[in-house]
């Protein structure tokens, strides 16, 4: 897959993700949201192998924050599965 086209398929996916207005479980959210950062992990990869690091740093900022938003989602799911 080239740089665009891994560009274009996690524009396309995280667009799709932030428009999705039907209400889902909290496991359904967070599955998204893990799903968003491997995307933009993937996307970040091809940019890697094509040598378009400044393209590749940018994806992989936003993996990062996708990941850390999904891990945080999971540890929220997690507190209130564990309330009394």
């Amino acid at each position: 897959m080239s740089v665009p086209e891994a560009l274009a398929a996690y524009c396309w996916f995280a667009s799709n993700v932030q428009e999705n207005t039907m209400p889902q479980s909290s496991h359904g959210q967070a599955a998204e949201l893990h799903n968003l950062a491997a995307h933009a992990h993937a996307a970040a990869a091809a940019a890697h192998g094509k040598e378009d690091h400044l393209t590749a740093h940018e994806l992989s900022k936003q993996a990062l924050e996708h990941s850390q938003n999904a891990h945080r989602h999971s540890e929220q799911m997690l507190e209130k599965t564990e309330e009394p």
